[in-house]
């Protein structure tokens, strides 16, 4: 009778089984989706998410013994056998796939395929990995189209963008740049911004974009002249803000719009009330501005010569006070007339 000691064998067998669930566990409660195939490409083992997710990027479910060659749309079995004679080869490939299911939903997964190497450097399987990369994708391509649309809204835009550094340096201009001031970017690019400014705006400007440095929170605006590259200084109106912690922007941003036309207009509507202000005022004729119901609003200096009352008292009073009665009716009449 032979009597053996295994003990050892048997501590060594619960070792492998503790380890085994250690790794069943572990591969179980993964998002990752994990495939094992043999070296004729059948399934040898696999995890709860790739039995999950498989229906996503196979025709068929997951079976352990069956060639994933059979769980492959024939659309798709050129580009997987190709594949896999490059992994076999000893080479790790990605791949992307994207299905549109039931509601049409949308799934993209990343496959890596990894060549499985035994202890003589021989390939004696492959070793899958799927992952759900749809939302990243998602959000991948909502950026970009965002980054599209801001950037044809720069392009398009009458205002002009430029960025800065900390020191005014410019470091990026719309195309609409050449719009606003004459030249391109090319010509911008590593120049000073404040080298535009006219001299008289210089200190005003230099006040506000040393605002934004300091203040990185609030927003800066200035109306200044700034030179053209025709040579001809123009009003811009100039609108500031600190995006130097923008990944984007990475400076200061700055939009440049052109308020010449609109500046010239003020120009002359002042002008005009300052003429007209004047005549008023020196004109031997008393004039007076009524509201709808005849009450004065304004009175040139001249009604305290004519009727003796001073302009500041005669405002708010009624014009038809000082008519005397005979007229009254006659008076009110012609006012009546004017509307």
């Amino acid at each position: 009778m032979n009597v053996r000691n295994i003990q050892a064998k048997k501590v060594a067998d619960y070792s492998l089984v503790q380890s085994e669930q250690r790794l069943s566990l572990l591969l179980n409660n993964t998002e990752e989706s994990f495939i094992i195939l043999n070296s004729r490409l059948r399934i040898t083992a696999y995890n709860r998410a790739a039995q999950e997710h498989s229906p996503y990027f196979f025709k068929e479910e997951l079976q352990s013994g069956v060639s994933i060659l059979d769980l492959v749309s024939p659309e798709d079995m050129e580009t997987t056998i190709n594949l896999f004679e490059t992994v076999f080869e000893g080479a790790e490939v990605e791949r992307e796939t994207t299905s549109v299911c039931a509601g049409n939903h949308l799934h993209i997964y990343s496959h890596i395929y990894r060549p499985l190497i035994n202890s003589d450097n021989d390939i004696f399987g492959v070793f899958i990995t799927s992952k759900d990369i749809t939302k990243r994708k998602i959000a991948e391509q909502q950026l970009k189209e965002s980054e599209i649309r801001f950037k044809t809204i720069i392009q398009e835009s009458f205002d002009a963008v430029i960025i800065t550094d900390a020191e005014a340096n410019i470091i990026y201009t719309s195309p609409s740049i050449t719009n606003v001031l004459g030249y391109c970017t090319e010509e911008l690019v590593g120049k000073n911004g404040f080298a535009y400014i006219h001299e008289d705006f210089l200190p005003a400007s230099q006040e506000k974009f040393n605002e934004l440095i300091v203040h990185p929170q609030n927003e800066q605006n200035i109306d200044v002249k700034m030179r053209h590259k025709n040579g001809a200084f123009q009003w811009i109106e100039v609108k500031g803000k600190n995006m130097s912690t923008n990944k984007y922007v990475q400076g200061i941003l700055i939009s440049l719009r052109d308020i010449t036309d609109r500046k010239n207009a003020e120009e002359l509507i002042l002008l005009s009330e300052q003429r007209f202000k004047g005549l008023v005022q020196s004109g031997a004729d008393m004039i007076s501005i009524l509201d709808t119901n005849y009450i004065v609003q304004y009175s040139s200096p001249t009604v305290k010569s004519i009727i003796g009352i001073d302009p500041v008292e005669h405002k708010g009073r009624g014009i038809l006070e000082n008519v005397h009665p005979d007229d009254y009716s006659y008076v009110k009449e012609k006012f009546d007339g004017l509307w």
